[in-house]
């Protein structure tokens, strides 16, 4: 998740519950996903309302490639917190991990319906495009987050920039793509596939 303004959904009333999330972002924060695992656990069996907590662990099961219940953990998150910017963003990226793309396409897109002026919706559709190898429509995507993120001043401009720049090569437009390939060059200068 790139968003940085994080904030709870829905904090818990119940202490316990609390006190169980906090431990599990200390463990998380440690490198420790499976003690921070067993603690979000606890949270949700505590307060079973407990959004973040179900947010946070499917963070953590996605880590370790469990899709299935990191898809079952956002959607009843969602059914709790319908306007959760962390949960619709992380269900659409696991949808497009496991290559669900019309699944993910749809949750990117009731993300931009909730949040219009996030770039992350647009950059997520335009890499469902990529993948599919759907060049002209995932620069649309790419063009469209990467003026949100410049308006923002974010430094994810890049990824978008970077993006643009493969697919205009990919469609053998090669001087579109060389003139956002050498804008971005300086970040990637060690990745193999923008050299």
């Amino acid at each position: 998740v790139r968003r940085e303004d994080v904030e709870l959904y829905c904090p818990s009333e119940i202490p316990a519950a609390a006190e169980a999330y906090n431990k599990a972002l200390t463990f998380e924060s440690a490198g420790d996903d499976v003690s921070a695992e067993q603690s979000y656990r606890e949270a949700i069996d505590l307060d079973p309302e407990y959004c973040d907590a179900m947010d946070n662990l499917a963070l953590v099961l996605k880590r370790a490639g469990n899709y299935e219940e990191t898809i079952s953990l956002y959607q009843r998150s969602i059914s709790i917190y319908p306007e959760s910017y962390t949960a619709h963003l992380g269900l659409a990226n696991s949808y497009a991990q496991l290559e669900q793309y019309d699944n993910a396409i749809a949750e990117f897109e009731t993300l931009l319906k909730l949040y219009p002026d996030d770039a992350e919706g647009y950059y997520g559709i335009g890499n469902v495009y990529f993948n599919q190898e759907k060049y002209e429509e995932a620069i649309i995507q790419f063009k469209t987050a990467e003026e949100i993120y410049k308006t923002q001043g974010s430094d994810y401009i890049v990824d978008a920039q970077a993006n643009i720049g493969y697919s205009y090569v990919l469609l053998e437009d090669y001087v579109a793509g060389r003139d956002y390939l050498e804008m971005v060059f300086p970040y990637f200068e060690d990745d193999g596939y923008t050299n």
